[in-house]
């Protein structure tokens, strides 16, 4: 009689691994998923200890600044993040997308290159040095019928484009 139990334990192990193996596989779809979903995760704690993070719902974008940088509000389509020691700035104004060729021409274009924010694809553009051997760099990307201009000076421009989110 044991011999028989042999290959029902045998096939019973063998459905429990691969019940398992299931389970595991769609619980690791569904978090890749969400973490890779723009905008997914609007009340994550900031990425950098000691940054603040600032969201508008209207305008559909949240990011994170330095904890030592001031927030203005420009006007109701435009927010300027700017660093109190003078040493850094990043203006995030939204748009109609139809005004995108006219942004462009108003640029002094040194450089151009596709970038990717929190998943989708823009154009990155770096200005001509000014009369301080500064390069102004500026982000254009369209989501949901919005224009996002992303415009800063070159200190921490990068690291606050990594915490830039969309939302709505």
């Amino acid at each position: 009689p044991s011999e028989n139990n042999r290959p029902r334990k045998s096939y019973r192990k063998f459905c429990i691994a691969i019940l398992t193996l299931i389970v595991v596989t769609a619980a690791l779809s569904i978090y890749f998923w969400l973490i890779r979903t723009p905008g997914s995760d609007n009340s994550a704690p900031p990425i950098h200890k000691q940054w603040k993070y600032y969201e508008n719902q209207r305008l559909g974008f949240g990011l994170e600044y330095p904890d030592s940088w001031a927030l203005e509000i420009q006007n109701a389509d435009t927010i300027t993040f700017s660093n109190l020691q003078g040493m850094g700035e990043i203006t995030v104004s939204v748009a109609n997308p139809e005004s995108l060729e006219l942004i462009r021409s108003s640029l002094n274009i040194d450089q151009e290159s596709e970038i990717s924010v929190n998943g989708i694809k823009g154009i990155r553009i770096s200005e001509k040095n000014d009369a301080a051997g500064n390069a102004l760099q500026i982000i254009l990307i369209t989501v949901k019928n919005k224009l996002f201009y992303i415009a800063g000076s070159p200190a921490q421009f990068d690291q606050i484009i990594k915490t830039f989110k969309f939302i709505n």
